[in-house]
């Protein structure tokens, strides 16, 4: 499975948007199992700290992704007590991404100003417009799924060596994987196709729909942790893998 990470790239294994509407892109009630954001958050945050620790280039776009994942996240659980709390966070995020929006100039200083930031921050909760978000799009997003040894996250690989039994299924690594894949897919609602035929659009909607189920599936099997089925996981992920496979044919580069 290859990725062409360019301008032009209208979907992924995980561009999967969100199905439903929503009043402003990039809110929406969290449909994923409880207590896995928080688990997803732990990770994320861990990336990020390593990553704008080391500031490296190659970095950025999966850093920037990563930051709106956490965002999107946050913003998803907001409707309880600690609602000044996530939107603190998502703020901090938003910050973080718009710090490294530069990638001939980026301001690392203020990125780890805005990640340290996000422990103690304090927000309002009404919600954010995340695909504002300065010089943001569905490309930089999908550099979430680079490579480990290009700055990314590595989740492309995982993902497919995991399906294809290359490597055995990680029930922590599945929910990152999944988790991601679902966060990406309500962010990536507000860049879908408005142009073109009709029928690539009905394309769109059914990879997007197949990948979200999938990848939520997935996470509900792998929050069982030691528990977890790895059969049931494996298949799970070969679904993910094959709906990213079919959505490359439609949605090619140009």
């Amino acid at each position: 499975m290859q990725l062409a990470w360019t301008r032009k790239v209208l979907a992924t294994a995980a561009a999967v948007a969100f199905v439903g509407v929503m009043a402003v892109p990039g809110t929406a009630k969290d449909p994923l199992p409880e207590g896995g954001a928080a688990k997803q958050q732990d990770a994320d945050l861990a990336f990020l700290k390593a990553a704008v620790d080391k500031k490296a280039k190659n970095s950025i776009d999966p850093v920037r992704a990563t930051a709106l994942l956490v965002a999107q996240s946050a913003q998803n659980r907001l409707g309880g007590k600690d609602d000044e709390q996530l939107s603190g966070l998502r703020d901090q995020m938003i910050k973080l991404a718009e710090a490294l929006s530069d990638s001939e100039k980026p301001d690392w200083a203020a990125a780890a100003k805005a990640l340290e930031g996000a422990k103690t921050a304090k927000g309002n909760k009404k919600a954010a417009d995340l695909s504002k978000v300065k010089e943001f799009d569905e490309v930089v997003l999908m550099n979430v799924f680079k490579k480990a040894a290009r700055g990314g996250r590595g989740w492309e690989d995982d993902l497919t060596e995991m399906a294809q039994g290359k490597k055995a299924v990680d029930a922590d690594k599945v929910l990152e994987i999944a988790q991601g894949a679902h966060l990406v897919g309500q962010l990536v609602d507000s860049y879908r196709p408005t142009a073109g035929a009709g029928a690539k659009k009905k394309d769109w909607d059914k990879y997007v729909a197949d990948m979200q189920k999938a990848s939520k599936e997935a996470a509900e099997e792998a929050t069982k942790g030691k528990k977890a089925d790895a059969a049931t996981l494996k298949k799970k992920l070969e679904a993910m893998e094959a709906n990213c496979t079919a959505c490359h044919k439609v949605f090619k580069t140009q």
